[in-house]
């Protein structure tokens, strides 16, 4: 045995209780720094969304809430959705802050090449291919609430939201979808040692289908906004009352974001995809789908393998068929799409991505001609969205970032659906998700 060998037990002695008191300090330190953050000031933010709410409504003198808003919060009217803007594509770009083609999810019902699957409404989450704000608050820390936001629904993954839904309701009122928000983050508070839940988001849907069904200036929109209007300022008292609940310091924020996935335009006219096209009914060769105003074409590999000329040849077909109906139609291959949609996701956009004009948009209800004008007594829609903003300025919708207790009223101008995921990240002190693009609103002052 060597003669140093008590020398160096007597060392390793000094060094263990050094490391044990060490990592005692180092957990005391973290306990006493749990403890701090849970006492230190924390903003909690109400993120609701509206769909189909343009953003010119808000300018109505017979609505006291959203006047309130224009009044008090940071606003615009000129909140610019992505391209295209359709409900689930635009909800998932608003809570990413990436385009459509980095998160996947294309229109409301959309076809993947990959799987051969058709998919409708989804509520499964993992069909989202980027991290929503709710997933990226809550790997932080914060504790976060999220019903009825598109593809929120059905959470499997390691992180998960403390509470979601399962599946959409479509039965729902949008009273009861707020109600049920209420009551899941009063829930939370209930359970023994919960933390407060600083992110909460919710879904009302009431304004976009008569916005859809007799049009966006119609007597029938004008009646559902007043109902929002009203709906919406009982639920901020009762949201305020909840969150009074939870606050644990007089410098605790309470934010309201209210937000619309897109705008709605007057329809005047419907085109049948295969009627367009001149292709048959179900042709097995192709898979059509579309979405109100886009609409794709997906090439059976089997009958057109990649790459060769019976391919290319039958594209071009229908880009000519597309072309020769003159009608303002854009036809695009998926691979030439232009850089600034953010559109080309390469197994759930088709081959052909195919855009209608201003005033038209899809439909699969017979008709004498492949497009027709709207018909009296049809199911036809007289209001749609999903065009490039750009092109069609009525796809901007309302948005406003208010806190009651610090009313700070200005009008911001024109806002991008990338610049939301930023700015809800920085009021709840995380940091955005690793391919959030946008640069966050200053909503800390009036001017």
């Amino acid at each position: 045995m060597s003669t140093d060998q008590p020398a160096r037990r007597g060392a390793f002695t000094i060094l263990l209780v050094f490391a044990c008191a060490l990592g005692g300090g180092l957990w005391l330190a973290w306990s006493m720094y749990s403890k701090a953050l849970d006492r230190a000031a924390r903003t909690t933010v109400v993120w609701i969304s509206i769909d189909g709410f343009r953003g010119d409504y808000s300018a109505a003198p017979d609505l006291p809430f959203f006047q309130r808003l224009r009044r008090e919060a940071a606003w615009s009217a000129q909140l610019a959705p992505v391209f295209p803007s359709i409900t689930f594509p635009s909800h998932c770009s608003l809570a990413t802050g990436v385009s459509v083609e980095r998160h996947g999810i294309t229109a409301n019902s959309f076809y993947d090449a990959s799987t051969k699957t058709q998919y409708g409404y989804p509520n499964d989450a993992s069909l989202l291919q980027a991290e929503p704000i709710w997933l990226t608050a809550q790997r932080q820390g914060v504790s976060t609430v999220v019903l009825d936001w598109p593809l929120s629904h059905s959470q499997k993954g390691a992180v998960r939201t403390t509470v979601f839904g399962e599946k959409f309701d479509g039965s729902l009122t949008d009273e009861a979808r707020l109600n049920n928000l209420l009551e899941a983050w009063e829930g939370v508070l209930r359970k023994p040692g919960a933390r407060p839940v600083h992110l909460v988001m919710g879904y009302v849907i009431a304004t976009d289908k008569p916005g859809h069904d007799t049009g966006p200036q119609s007597e029938e929109t004008r009646k559902m906004v007043q109902t929002t209007d009203a709906l919406l300022g009982k639920f901020v008292e009762r949201a305020r009352a909840v969150w009074q609940a939870q606050r644990r310091t007089s410098r605790d924020r309470l934010v309201f974001v209210f937000s619309a996935d897109h705008g709605m335009s007057p329809v005047t006219k419907v085109a049948n995809f295969e009627r367009i096209l001149g292709v048959p009914r179900r042709d097995p060769s192709l898979k059509l789908t579309t979405t109100g105003n886009v609409g794709h074409v997906f090439l059976d590999p089997q009958a057109f393998p990649a790459g060769s000329p019976e391919r290319a040849k039958r594209l071009q077909e229908l880009i000519d068929k597309l072309k020769a109906a003159d009608a303002g139609i854009v036809a695009v291959r998926r691979e030439e799409a232009p850089k600034d949609w953010g559109y080309a996701h390469p197994t759930r956009c088709g081959d052909l991505i195919v855009v209608l004009p201003r005033g038209m948009t899809f439909t699969w209800e017979p008709a004498d001609e492949p497009i027709v004008a709207i018909r009296p007594g049809s199911r036809d829609p007289r209001g749609m969205h999903g065009w490039d903003v750009r092109e069609n300025p009525e796809m901007l919708g309302f948005l406003a970032i208010w806190d009651p207790a610090n009313p700070a009223g200005r009008d911001l101008g024109l806002v991008q659906w990338n610049q939301l995921h930023p700015t809800v990240a920085g009021l709840l002190r995380v940091l955005p998700a690793q391919f959030a693009t946008g640069t966050p609103l200053d909503v800390s002052r009036a001017k």
